[in-house]
C-alpha cells in the first residue's frame, strides 16, 4: 500500500474546487500564506497553505492567475473556524489580493498571549506542545519562484500542520483560565483588519540612518537618488533595497561622483548598476548638487486621532490602573484592557456599563468585570 502524500499541490481550477469542498466539510481549517515582500516592490500572495485535519493543500494562486473566488464562501462562513498563527498579516494579504472576507478566526498567537505564554512564536509553541522542531531556514525564500523545492514545500506545510491541534489545546486552556471571552474579542477584531494603503513618501530619505550626518548639498543628492531608486524599483518590481542599498545611497551622496569611472569606485555600485542605472544616477547627482539644500519636509501628521488633555489624562490613568488589575487577576494586560481598547474608551467616553460593553474592542465580559473601575477613572479624570 503506497504512502499518502502529506499535501496536495493545487494549481488548477478543478483542484481548487476540491479544496473548497474539503473546507466546507471541516469544522476547523488551518491557514497560512507565503508572500514575496522580500523580492518584489508590489507584494503578492504566492502560496496559501490549508489544512482541514484530514487533508492538506498547497494552493498556487500564481498558476491560478489569482482566481480563487471558489474559496470565498468557506473563508466567509462562520460555521468553519479558520485558524491562523499571527492572523493580522495573513488576513490583510488575503483581503488585498483576493477580496476575501474572513470570518470565525482563531489566532493561536493571540491565544498564547492571552494565556501569558512568554515565547509565542509558532516554532516555540510547536516545540513546547509537540516536541518537534520547525526550521526557519526558508523565511527569506522567493515564494514567487517556480518550481519550489521539496524542502520549501515541506516548510510551508509544517506551518499549518499543528495549528488545529494547537487551537484545541488553547481553547481548553482559555476556558479553564476564564479568559476565553476576552480572546474572542481580539479574534473578532482581526476580522475587520484592512490594509493601510502603501504610499511612497518622497521625504523618506531623511529617515535613512546616517542621513543626519550629511551636509545640505549631500542631503540634496540623497533626495534625488532616493526618488530615482523608487522609480526604478516600481519599474522592475523589486524592493528598493535590492535596487540600491541605503548604505550605497549614502556613499554616493558623500562622494558625488561626476563620471561612471568615479561612480564605479564606490562600494556597492556594481557593473550591473553602472550598466542599467549609471547615467540616471549621475544625472540625479547633478540635480542634487545644483539645487543645494533640499526643501524642508512637511511635518508628518500623527497617526490616529489626537487626544485632548482630558483624554490623555484618562489614558495614562487607565494604563496605570491596568497594571494593578492585571496583577490582581493574574492575567496579562491584553486580557484586562489592551491599548487599542483604552484608546477607544477615552475617545468614545461611554457613560454606563452597557455602553462600555458595546465597544467592539472592549466587549461585555471586560465591561462586566472591570466596568465600574473604568467608568470611575473616566469620571474622576474628566
Amino acid at each position: 500500500m503506497s504512502e499518502q502524500p502529506l499535501w496536495t499541490w493545487v494549481d488548477e481550477a478543478e483542484g481548487l474546487e476540491e479544496v473548497a469542498r474539503a473546507m466546507t466539510r471541516a469544522k476547523r481549517v488551518a491557514v497560512d500564506t507565503e508572500s514575496d515582500s522580500m523580492h518584489s516592490y508590489f507584494e503578492k500572495v504566492c502560496l496559501i497553505q490549508i489544512n482541514t485535519g484530514e487533508r492538506a493543500f498547497l494552493v498556487d494562486p500564481l498558476a491560478l492567475n489569482g482566481e480563487l473566488s471558489v474559496l470565498a464562501a468557506p473563508f466567509a462562513s462562520r460555521k468553519i473556524l479558520k485558524i491562523f498563527h499571527g492572523a493580522d498579516y495573513d488576513v490583510v494579504c488575503l483581503k488585498r489580493d483576493f477580496d476575501f472576507e474572513i470570518r470565525a478566526i482563531f489566532d493561536t498567537m493571540v491565544a498564547a498571549q492571552c494565556l501569558d505564554v512568554q515565547k509565542f512564536g509558532l516554532a516555540d509553541l510547536v516545540a513546547a506542545g509537540f516536541g518537534d522542531i520547525l526550521e526557519k531556514k526558508h523565511s527569506r525564500t522567493d515564494w514567487a519562484r517556480r518550481p519550489l523545492s521539496d524542502s520549501e514545500l515541506l516548510y510551508s506545510y509544517l506551518d499549518v500542520k499543528y495549528l488545529i491541534d494547537l487551537s484545541h489545546q488553547f481553547e481548553k486552556r482559555l476556558k479553564e483560565g476564564d479568559v476565553f471571552e476576552e480572546a474572542v474579542v481580539e479574534f473578532l477584531r482581526l476580522e475587520e483588519r484592512e490594509q493601510t494603503p502603501r504610499q511612497f513618501d518622497p521625504d523618506g530619505y531623511i529617515r535613512i540612518r546616517g542621513s543626519r550626518d550629511l551636509s545640505s548639498k549631500e542631503l540634496s543628492v540623497l533626495r534625488e537618488l532616493f526618488l530615482i531608486r523608487d522609480q526604478r524599483s516600481r519599474r522592475v518590481d523589486r524592493p528598493p533595497f535590492k535596487v540600491l542599498a541605503n548604505e550605497t545611497l549614502l556613499r554616493i551622496s558623500r562622494a558625488a561622483p561626476r563620471s561612471q569611472h568615479e561612480l564605479s569606485a564606490i562600494k556597492g555600485v556594481t557593473r550591473f548598476v553602472i550598466r542599467r542605472q549609471g547615467d540616471q544616477i549621475l544625472k540625479a547627482i547633478a540635480r542634487g548638487v545644483s539645487r543645494g539644500a533640499p526643501p524642508v519636509p512637511a511635518r508628518r501628521k500623527p497617526r490616529g486621532m489626537r487626544l485632548n488633555p482630558m483624554q490623555q489624562r484618562q489614558l495614562e490613568r487607565l494604563k496605570d490602573w491596568r497594571k494593578v488589575a492585571a496583577v490582581k487577576r493574574g492575567v496579562p494586560h491584553l486580557v484586562v484592557l489592551p491599548n487599542h481598547a483604552i484608546q477607544e474608551v477615552v475617545v468614545e467616553q461611554p457613560r454606563d456599563i452597557q455602553a462600555l460593553g458595546a465597544l467592539s474592542t472592549v466587549g461585555r465580559k471586560r465591561a462586566r468585570v472591570h466596568g465600574e473601575e473604568i467608568l470611575g477613572i473616566l469620571a474622576s479624570s474628566g
